[in-house]
């Protein structure tokens, strides 16, 4: 699973013990390439339910509507990696056509080690007054996100005050991303919204900061917990884990992202929690993104740039302007 939302990251970073000053090397092995040779059976299972996901590959495809401009709806990887900023020149040429560019926010643009943009976003990552993590997790999962904040050099006694889907976020990035970041390299996201703005193209948000950290902050407590478990899990994996999304990205093999990910959660994830975690941070929000795109849509002309897991699916965006009726083709 790949949900990273760069504002919540700048209060971590701000307030979590040094990093190194320098950029850390990412290393990881693809974890896919392993599978296969280990395990062809699950390799094969897992291929069958990537290709089972609608519109599951691809990153960038041309909406058309009748007497319009093409518009175009890409999907990043909210990652600084710069094999992923290589973009292919059919992403270029799409960018170069449209007269007006949309991001997920417009906070992109800010700096996420700015205090001041998560006050402007409202964004409280702290728990209720007097209340830590010792109060919501029991002594298992205590134990198991100890060592894993322990492994990254990270102090649990520090931590236990923030909101468990704010640890979880800390937990999910590789330290190199997070290293990345803090030295200002930007996510492709904020490329794109950087290029835009250099052509002098109107740059639009679909999305406002208070809206992006609400859909986290909203979720329930149990679905917190279970996302935080999750992360403490998978944190020993997370170099691998980096090195495969970001390979699967670059193949445009989104719904291998999507099924690889139900398979690392493991066989004990709560289906209901699974999808309450979905419909917080991709349905919902797919319904908002497309809502504010749609009027641009239809005048035509506009690049639209959102993370890859809002495309697929059948509620992706890809088929929510099928089903008003335009046609949506794939390019890359």
């Amino acid at each position: 699973m790949v949900r990273i939302l760069v504002m919540s990251l700048g209060w971590l970073m701000l307030n979590m013990l040094p990093v190194a000053a320098a950029p850390i090397a990412c290393g990881g092995v693809d974890m896919l390439a392993t599978l296969r040779e280990e395990d062809a059976a699950k390799y094969r299972e897992l291929v069958e339910k990537a290709g089972a996901v609608p519109n599951g590959r691809g990153r960038l495809w041309r909406i058309e509507v009748p007497g319009a401009r093409p518009s175009y709806l890409f999907g990043t990887i909210h990652f600084t990696d710069e094999r992923v900023h290589a973009f292919p020149q059919s992403v270029i040429a799409a960018l170069d056509e449209a007269k007006v560019g949309a991001v997920e926010s417009l906070a992109v643009l800010d700096d996420p080690m700015d205090p001041a943009v998560l006050e402007r976003a409202g964004a409280n990552p702290m728990l209720p007054d007097g209340q830590t993590l010792d109060d919501v997790l029991d002594e298992s999962d205590r134990s198991l996100l100890k060592s894993a904040m322990a492994r990254r050099l990270l102090s649990y006694e520090v931590h236990k005050i923030q909101k468990p889907w704010v640890v979880s976020q800390l937990l999910s990035y590789p330290p190199c991303e997070l290293g990345s970041l803090v030295l200002g390299n930007p996510i492709v996201d904020k490329r794109v919204a950087e290029t835009i703005r250099l052509e002098g193209k109107t740059l639009l948000g679909l999305e406002t900061a208070e809206e992006q950290f609400a859909s986290l902050d909203g979720m329930p407590i149990k679905t917190q917990i279970a996302l935080l478990r999750m992360s403490a899990q998978l944190s020993p994996r997370i170099d691998d884990i980096h090195e495969t999304f970001l390979n699967l990205y670059r193949a445009s093999d989104i719904g291998m992202i999507d099924a690889l990910s139900v398979h690392l959660a493991g066989p004990d994830l709560d289906p209901a929690v699974y999808r309450d975690f979905m419909d917080h941070l991709l349905v919902r929000r797919n319904v908002r993104m497309h809502e504010r795109a749609l009027p641009q849509v239809k005048k035509g002309g506009i690049f639209i740039a959102v993370g890859a897991l809002h495309l697929p699916g059948k509620e992706g965006l890809v088929a929510m302007f099928r089903r008003d009726g335009y046609t949506v083709t794939l390019v890359e």
